[in-house]
């Protein structure tokens, strides 16, 4: 959250996150919604920041009690704990790794996978980490879970803020960018959270 102890926090809120802890706690959600059907090409992003060793998921979009080979969700636990985005390709899930969150600083880092001319972009901070070839996803309207997993409370995120999670129907990145710290809204958008309202403690 953006409190400090000069601020008025009768006031719309500027910068908000959300902020998960340990034990979890907090969540966020949106409605069945077609923003996460993936098309041929795709972009998921958004920024985090780790308060501790960050594990669990980030974005599940699978319905509770659904087939875990199904749709797709973005995620870090285990031994081996890059941020991975999976998806169903009509054939199960295919997982692709990204960075170790627990490997970096504790600053903001921006996170973001896209699909492009068949091949799965994995990119931190605007540089490319991985670039693989992969069948299209294969997914359907769903429930957004944020910092939940989608058929119960475990693996929940923990400590880690997140902020600035858009969704696209476009493949933004296919190459080095600068990052935008405040994600805007245009014709490729399906979804965008920027957390910046609500009062106090919470960020809608």
């Amino acid at each position: 959250d953006d409190d400090t102890s000069t601020d008025d926090d009768t006031a719309q809120p500027g910068n908000f996150a959300l902020a998960f802890s340990s034990p979890p706690a907090g969540w966020g959600s949106a409605p069945q919604t077609e923003a996460l059907v993936l098309a041929e090409r795709f972009t998921i992003e958004f920024w985090f920041r780790r308060t501790g060793q960050m594990q669990g998921y980030v974005l599940d979009a699978r319905p509770p009690g659904s087939p875990s080979g199904y749709n797709w969700g973005i995620y870090t636990e285990g031994a081996d704990p890059g941020l991975t985005f999976f998806c169903n390709t009509g054939e199960g899930n295919e997982f692709f790794r990204g960075p170790n969150p627990n490997a970096l600083n504790t600053e903001w880092h921006h996170f973001a996978v896209s699909r492009y001319a068949g091949e799965f972009l994995i990119y931190l901070d605007g540089g490319e980490v991985l670039a693989t070839e992969g069948e299209p996803c294969v997914v359907f309207a769903a429930p957004l879970l944020l910092g939940m997993y989608h058929v119960g409370p475990v693996p929940s995120l923990q400590n880690a803020e997140i902020d600035e999670v858009r969704i696209s129907a476009e493949a933004r990145y296919y190459g080095t960018f600068t990052p935008e710290h405040v994600l805007l809204p245009d014709v490729y958008t399906t979804l965008l959270w920027h957390f910046d309202e609500g009062v106090g403690d919470v960020a809608t």
